[in-house]
This record gives C-alpha cells, sequence and structure tokens, in this order.
C-alpha cells in the first residue's frame, strides 16, 4: 500500500549517494549494509517483495568493512547482513554470523589497540588526546551487544549497551539500539 512516509524514507536512503560534481565517493570497500536493510524494509511494507529481496541481498552478501583506514572482518554493519539474511529466511546463516559478530567484539575488546601508521592521514588526526584502548575496547563491548540483540538475548544486549553509554555518552548508535528495548 502506497505510503509517503515510506516513499520519502526510501528517496533519502537513495540520496545517500554523493553526486558525482563533487567528485567524492564512498570506499569501495565501506560496507552499507544498513542502508540496503532498511532499503528492503521499506520496500517490503510497499509490497515491493522482490525489491526488498534484492536489496536484503546486498546486505547479506556484503564481507567485511573499511574503517578508519583498514579493512575489517566485521563493524557495526555485519549486524544488519545479519538481519537481512534472516529477513531472507537465512537464520542459521545469520544465526552464524550473529556468533562470529560475538566472538569478534570479544576479541576486539581484549586485543592491544594500535595505530596504523600507513595511512597519510587519521581519521583523528591525533589533534585531540584519544585514549585509543579505550575506543577499541567500547566498539568492542557494542558489537557485543549488537550480536546478543541478534541472538535474541534481549537482557545481555541492554546490560551491555548500558555500559557503552556510560562509557562513551555520545554514541549515536548505542543509544539509538537502546531506545529500540
Amino acid at each position: 500500500m502506497p505510503s509517503p512516509f515510506l516513499d520519502a524514507a526510501i528517496a533519502h536512503f537513495k540520496a545517500l549517494a554523493s553526486p558525482q560534481n563533487l567528485s567524492e565517493a564512498k570506499h569501495l570497500l565501506a560496507n552499507q549494509s544498513d542502508i540496503y536493510f532498511w532499503l528492503g524494509v521499506a520496500s517490503d511494507s510497499l509490497g515491493a517483495k522482490n525489491e526488498a529481496r534484492k536489496h536484503w541481498r546486498a546486505a547479506a552478501n556484503f564481507k567485511g568493512d573499511f574503517q578508519e583506514m583498514s579493512v575489517r572482518s566485521f563493524s557495526e554493519m555485519t549486524y544488519y547482513s545479519a538481519r537481512s539474511r534472516e529477513k531472507l529466511g537465512q537464520k542459521a546463516k545469520a544465526k552464524k554470523l550473529f556468533r562470529d559478530l560475538l566472538t569478534y567484539g570479544r576479541q576486539l575488546q581484549r586485543t592491544k589497540a594500535r595505530i596504523d601508521y600507513f595511512a597519510t592521514s587519521l581519521p583523528a588526526m591525533l589533534l585531540f588526546n584519544d585514549d585509543l584502548q579505550f575506543r577499541q575496547e567500547t566498539a568492542g563491548l557494542f558489537l557485543q551487544a549488537q550480536a546478543q540483540l541478534g541472538l535474541g538475548k534481549k537482557s545481555a544486549a541492554r546490560k551491555l549497551l548500558t555500559i557503552v553509554l556510560r562509557r562513551d555518552p555520545n554514541h549515536a548508535m548505542a543509544a539509538d539500539f537502546f531506545e529500540s528495548f
């Protein structure tokens, strides 16, 4: 059934591509599974089942991410890849991806943070004092929260999100997830 709100949401998500005249583009390895997941949800709500499945396949099949000048096996976008697998009826693959995300988040939390000086510029540019270890541990906790939520363990997810938000009250994704409970 037509909905101006859903049509506007789809138009908004599709408009996220940079105009060619800006000479900017997303990195080819940057994961945008969140956008494809929500495009799938909006399309499905409008009854466009084939379009929804196309978007969910794009999200489900994306591997890794490019963040902070490096390629990563998992990121916050992995959650949306797994959720897309669920939407496609691939429950076992989704559950495995959530478990792998949980394992990665735990490893990330325990791993010593380091700067890769290969890049000519860094996201934080080292202009400000930044506790890289603290930030990495917080990222690991957030990934664990996403995985727990995906595995249906809402209580564990809520506890982890509470910790993340205590550590970083400005963590936008954690705040959004916390509000969804």
